[in-house]
């Protein structure tokens, strides 16, 4: 589970970020990934959307990779993901191989990875955040069947 703080804590927190890179943003406004963005936005941080479509979300620039990003970043918020091609289909015994890999890589390596480049950046300037999100498929599963893969790597 997350820290216990106080009010007055998560005030100095929310105070001081003004710069949220959000790395698996995505331009559906169904999805949380537009949603929890835009919320931000609103509320008057500064968003960088990363997701390798590029493009826009929000009305600002998409980065397609982290090495794009040149200035200094206070939240990193890492929701990237894959899910699994053939969606539900896929129980643990049908998923190929090659396909745990990508998807292990991704949706658990993918946010080591992503924190170990902003991570020395903050602790230079003595402030930043890390929000890794996972999904309710890393906590219950369905067993044998269902997004087996995808169900494993975000709960790794």
């Amino acid at each position: 589970m997350g820290a216990h703080l106080s009010e007055d804590e998560y005030r100095r927190i929310y105070g001081e970020t003004k710069t949220i890179a959000v790395v698996g943003a995505s331009e559906n406004p169904r999805k949380p990934a537009h949603g929890i963005p835009a919320y931000l936005k609103r509320e008057g941080y500064r968003i960088i959307p990363v997701n390798p479509r590029g493009g826009e979300i929000l009305g600002e620039p998409v980065r397609t990779s982290l090495a794009e990003i040149d200035e200094p970043v206070d939240v990193l918020i890492n929701n990237a993901a894959l899910y699994p091609p053939h969606r539900d289909d896929g129980g643990v015994l049908d998923v190929p191989d090659e396909e745990w890999r990508s998807l292990v890589e991704t949706n658990f390596l993918g946010a080591l990875w992503t924190a170990r480049a902003f991570v020395p950046g903050m602790i230079a300037r003595g402030y930043g955040r890390v929000v890794n999100v996972s999904s309710d498929y890393g906590s219950f599963g369905l067993g044998l069947k269902g997004p087996a893969s995808y169900s494993v790597g975000k709960a790794a």
